[in-house]
């Protein structure tokens, strides 16, 4: 009997321990309290490890990942207590979110990280040692394709662009076909289609764009596009109704100035200056009448009609100088004492070291400007006097000048004579009609 109540009583015993036992470890809660998770209604891998705390997720192709919806299975006992109490949430898994659990008095999070593993996962481009900035849109546009925007500081060789594509896993490029590093022509829009194991095919418009960082004047539009010019120049138009219509042309570093010239005695105009030199992507008006003009060191016509000395100069080093201009007994052109290599006749400086001038005329005519800014880059402006375009005054062609950061600038000769020719068209019309040109004595180039 005795033998009987011992073994009774420790069987009561050890089953109080064990109650004890399960209710601590109810308590402590479970350690991982995760089990497995999933994503609903797309195609994706999910990994978990328990000692980190993250959870990976894996997706093979685009989806909206500020709404997905994932399930998660909780040991026994568990619950979800981040978000809302609830085991099969939508989450903005671009974020990054944590969920929390609550098992036993524990709560314990878990970080969630996405991956994009898409057939087309980066890419990089490249010209004349110059990096591009890539952004890349696997977001279905209205043709159900993706967008790679490509953006240039500065002015390369679109033609030729050196790019290497970064695929996912088991991806291959379908077009272009082969190596996944190859020199394309970004100067057009183009397609590429990149085929993944998992993702299948997706095709991509990549999109080049090259943003100079100039200074664009309020009102003005670019139209690059409809003139065969370079990347380091972009040409702006504003055409507001009953507004003058002003061409505004502004190139970078790369462009080289120079002043073309037959001499006073054989005027010529821009279209046959162009004809002379079809690489001459912007050519400007100088002046008409017997006034200076510089080409290649050699005095081209000689000031003869002492109308002033506004000149414009630039140095063999491509410095721009402006001002009044002496001759040297060896026979250079001087400006502000240094010698130039090209250099034209203004009207009147507007502009001088940030400082607006010239006279305050209430005239309005066809106007051509030529302005430098602070870092260098090349100006050249014209405004029309034809049709609805009533043309401007000095002031109104200096302020566009300077709203475009010109801290120097020059006025050229007005009226029929202003001309802005781009990529061998003109911009504006002539005061006596679109297919006037008035023989010039000078005009200025940029290449």
């Amino acid at each position: 009997m005795k033998k009987y109540l011992k073994l009774s009583f420790l069987a009561l015993f050890l089953s109080a321990v064990a109650l004890t036992s399960c209710k601590d470890d109810e308590e402590k809660g479970h350690p991982n309290p995760l089990v497995s998770a999933e994503v609903i209604g797309a195609d994706a891998d999910v990994s978990i490890d328990q000692e980190k705390k993250e959870i990976t997720v894996v997706f093979y192709q685009y989806y909206d990942l500020g709404s997905i919806q994932m399930k998660f299975t909780l040991v026994e006992g568990a619950h979800m207590d981040t978000p809302y109490y609830n085991n099969t949430p939508t989450l903005d898994l671009g974020s990054n979110p944590a969920i929390v659990i609550m098992s036993g008095d524990k709560l314990i999070g878990y970080t969630i990280n996405c991956v994009q593993d898409y057939g087309l996962i980066g890419l990089k481009a490249s010209s004349e040692g110059v990096d591009a900035d890539v952004k890349i849109s696997h977001a279905p546009d209205a043709e159900g394709k993706g967008t790679v925007l490509v953006t240039f500081s500065d002015g390369i060789d679109l033609s030729a662009v050196n790019v290497q594509f970064q695929l996912g896993t088991g991806s291959s490029l379908v077009a272009p076909a082969g190596e996944t590093t190859a020199v394309v022509d970004l100067k057009k829009l183009r397609e590429i289609t990149v085929k993944s194991e998992r993702g299948g095919e997706k095709t991509y418009n990549v999109r080049t764009v090259v943003d100079l960082g100039f200074t664009v004047a309020g009102g003005f539009t670019e139209v690059s596009d409809e003139y065969d010019i370079p990347s380091y120049m972009k040409l702006y138009k504003k055409d507001e109704a009953g507004q003058p219509i002003f061409y505004v042309l502004v190139a970078n570093h790369r462009a080289a100035f120079s002043v073309m010239s037959n001499g006073f005695d054989n005027l010529t105009t821009i279209p046959d200056f162009y004809a002379q030199d079809p690489k001459a992507m912007a050519i400007i008006n100088g002046s008409a009448t017997q006034n200076l003009a510089v080409v290649d060191g050699k005095i081209a016509v000689e000031d003869k009609l002492n109308q002033g000395k506004a000149t414009l100069g630039i140095m063999e080093d491509g410095t721009f100088l402006f001002g009044d201009y002496t001759i040297a007994d060896n026979g250079d052109v001087l400006i502000q004492g240094n010698p130039v290599k090209y250099a034209l006749y203004g009207t009147q400086l507007t502009i001088t070291a940030g400082a607006k001038g010239g006279d305050a005329s209430a005239d309005k005519n066809a106007r051509a400007s030529i302005g430098v800014t602070a870092d260098n880059n090349v100006v050249f402006g014209v405004c029309q006097k034809y049709e609805a375009s009533e043309g401007t005054t000095v002031s109104g062609m200096r302020d566009v000048m300077a709203d475009f950061g010109c801290v120097n600038a020059i006025d050229l000769q007005a009226g029929s004579g202003a001309c802005l020719y781009v990529g061998g068209q003109p911009t504006i019309a002539s005061t006596k009609g679109p297919d006037f040109f008035k023989e010039i004595g000078c005009c200025a180039v940029l290449k």
